[in-house]
């Protein structure tokens, strides 16, 4: 057994069942990853269920353009430069949540084969509930990628609006107070204030 054969919805359950050790953590996670009742069976029998791979870090997996999932193959689409305003802003949202969940997060990304349009003609929450069945190193690696490919973007945008910024003609101090604030912004600010900017700039060219 190693961390290839435990799912995203194992990974939740194995998480909640270390953050409270006693005397019962160990014979949990045996129920929880091998699916069966320790308290039924001889305790000599548990010597077979090998859980030391708890220990070990969840490895970065190869990604794959298509899952399979309960029977439904998945496009999972990756290229954050290519996401649309919804997707963009339910990934967001779903960032600000008390509990960030893998599965709401790669939902976003996530579309049945042949659907071409985030969240249509599908449903969104049976794709959340199948991404439960992903193995955790398959969900934990995109998740990363994705992360990576964000945080990448959010330098691109941050450094061009500065950019723009420092060709503007106005008072030193206000340019570097505004600079200063951009330096502060979150992603989706900075996305807002380069549409805006440039939209004044066409407006200025007319």
């Amino acid at each position: 057994m190693n961390w290839e054969n435990i799912t995203l919805k194992q990974f939740y359950d194995i998480r909640e069942i270390l953050s409270v050790e006693d005397d019962w953590t160990a014979l949990n996670l045996i129920d929880c990853i091998y699916n069966v009742d320790c308290q039924a069976m001889p305790i000599h029998e548990l010597k077979k269920f090998d859980i030391s791979f708890i220990k070990d870090e969840i490895p970065d997996v190869k990604l794959k353009k298509y899952y399979t999932l309960n029977g439904t193959k998945y496009n999972s689409n990756c290229d954050i430069t290519r996401v649309s305003v919804a997707q963009f802003i339910d990934y967001q949202n779903y960032l600000k949540e008390d509990e960030v969940r893998l599965e709401k997060l790669l939902s976003v990304f996530f579309m049945p084969d042949g659907c071409k349009d985030y969240n249509t003609g599908y449903d969104i929450i049976k794709v959340q509930e199948d991404l439960m069945d992903l193995p955790i190193p398959v969900a934990q690696s995109i998740g990363f990628f994705l992360g990576r490919q964000f945080k990448l973007l959010f330098l691109i945008f941050r450094y061009y609006l500065i950019k723009q910024v420092k060709k503007l003609k106005m008072e030193k101090q206000k340019k570097k107070e505004l600079i200063a604030n951009i330096k502060k912004m979150d992603f989706w600010g900075l996305v807002s204030s380069l549409t805006s900017l440039n939209t004044v700039k066409s407006q200025m060219k007319q």
